[in-house]
C-alpha cells in the first residue's frame, strides 16, 4: 500500500533527521517519490507531495554534496501555489 509505504519513510525521516541526516534525507527523497504516485483527493495529495519536499529543501545545506536544490525548490514552489500552500515556503 503506497500510503502505508509513504508514512512509513516520513516517520524514519522523522526520527532520522537529528541521527542520521543522509539516512532522513533518502526517506524524503523515497516519500516524494512515493507521493507522486498516490492516488487520492487533490488536497492531501498536494500535502502528501509539499511535506517531504519542504524538509529536503529546509536541509540542502546539510547534504553534501547539494544537488538538485534550485530544481527542488522550483517543484515545491509550484506545488505550494497551487495549493494555497505559504507557510513551506517560508
Amino acid at each position: 500500500d503506497l500510503q502505508v509505504a509513504y508514512g512509513w519513510h516520513m516517520r524514519a525521516a522523522a526520527w532520522s533527521t537529528n541521527r542520521d541526516i543522509a539516512a532522513a534525507r533518502g526517506n524524503w527523497e523515497r516519500a516524494c517519490e512515493i507521493a507522486d504516485q498516490l492516488p487520492g483527493d487533490a488536497h492531501r495529495l498536494q500535502h502528501g507531495r509539499i511535506a517531504p519536499r519542504t524538509m529536503l529543501c529546509v536541509t540542502d545545506w546539510q547534504a553534501r554534496p547539494v544537488q538538485n536544490s534550485w530544481g527542488r525548490f522550483e517543484v515545491l514552489r509550484e506545488l505550494c501555489n497551487k495549493a494555497g500552500e505559504k507557510v513551506s515556503l517560508a
